[in-house]
């Protein structure tokens, strides 16, 4: 599973990984959970599920020791000075699952451990974590929310402002019919989504999944369509009506709670 490709931005190289094409603008009062993740090579996101801590991809994590999260911000390029609640934080203190290596992208998950608590407010609050170990039983009318940063269209580049796409649950057997185009086997630890309006894309990888109707996290967006009929394509197709790919968190509590001390009930 190939989750890089590399695009050239006054003259220094940058990777992006997945983001929301076609999504909507949405505000940080809304969606005061989504972090965004960034070191000298990588801009991904997060989500915030304490004061101290950031769930993610684990493919966010690599390529870098220490990354720089912003928290409370819904533009990209916003910093502190410009917005009271936002907060740009340096952690040195990440964890990406132990069985997690590329191009796989089964155990894509991680920890990000802030070096002190963060203060909430209408813009910055941690979103509850789902412990339904089978999502699929809502299958049929649970509607989910994507938000990230990453590309609003099939270029390269960051969206200045916050973005969200609304999608809809699918079995892992309807997902599979997708198989031609994802590197990756799909397995139970995984969750599928088929677009409503807009779609994960190039810089959205680690974004939240939240549920609508219970308004948890239920999963950690990991890849989406990158390959034709098998074979690694140079880059990924956000337009194309293949379903995104998130990790389940609710198969991750235990080594979530060895990381963070967090429990979940």
């Amino acid at each position: 599973m190939k989750f890089y490709f590399i695009f050239v931005v006054t003259s220094q190289l940058f990777l992006a990984t997945r983001a929301i094409y076609d999504g909507r603008r949405v505000k940080i009062s809304e969606i005061p959970y989504i972090v965004l993740v960034k070191n000298s090579e990588i801009f991904c996101s997060g989500a915030l599920i304490s004061n101290r801590h950031i769930l993610t991809a684990a493919h966010c994590l690599r390529k870098s020791e220490t990354v720089t999260v912003t928290i409370g911000s819904d533009n990209y390029f916003k910093n502190k000075e410009e917005n009271p609640y936002v907060m740009v934080i340096k952690s040195n203190k990440t964890w990406m699952h132990e069985k997690f290596t590329l191009p796989s992208a089964v155990y894509d998950i991680g920890v990000i451990e802030l070096p002190t608590n963060v203060s909430f407010s209408k813009a910055v609050r941690h979103i509850k974590v789902s412990t339904k170990k089978n999502v699929e039983n809502d299958i049929n009318d649970l509607e989910v929310i994507t938000t990230g940063f990453g590309y609003p269209e099939n270029s390269a580049g960051a969206s200045n402002v916050l973005l969200y796409a609304r999608s809809k649950l699918i079995s892992l057997k309807e997902c599979k019919k997708f198989k031609k185009y994802f590197v990756e086997d799909l397995n139970q630890d995984h969750i599928c989504m088929s677009s409503i309006r807009g779609q994960p894309c190039d810089g959205d990888s680690g974004s939240p999944v939240i549920s609508t109707k219970t308004r948890e996290l239920i999963g950690i967006i990991s890849y989406i369509k990158d390959t034709e009929n098998g074979v690694d394509t140079s880059d990924n197709d956000c337009e194309a009506n293949v379903p995104a790919v998130a990790t389940r968190v609710s198969s991750y509590l235990n080594w979530i709670s060895e990381k963070t001390g967090l429990k979940f009930e």
